[in-house]
């Protein structure tokens, strides 16, 4: 999981996020990363307005790659 992490926030890929509380986050932009903390801020697409969001890897329970 960590590593697909690391993959989409180096190459610019979107990835959707499955959280342990069953919440999904689809088709996010990594725009920031704290590895030393596990965390993550995200931008979903459609929703640039918005401020980021914090993700802490502790949450997740899978990363999907959007290769497209």
């Amino acid at each position: 999981m960590v590593e697909n992490t690391k993959l989409c926030a180096e190459q610019g890929w979107k990835a959707t996020f499955r959280l342990h509380s069953g919440e999904v986050i689809e088709k996010a932009y990594i725009t920031g990363t704290d590895w030393k903390l596990e965390a993550v801020s995200l931008e979903k697409v459609g929703e640039r307005t918005l401020p980021p969001r914090i993700l802490y890897l502790k949450d997740v329970d899978h990363v999907e790659v959007g290769w497209n």
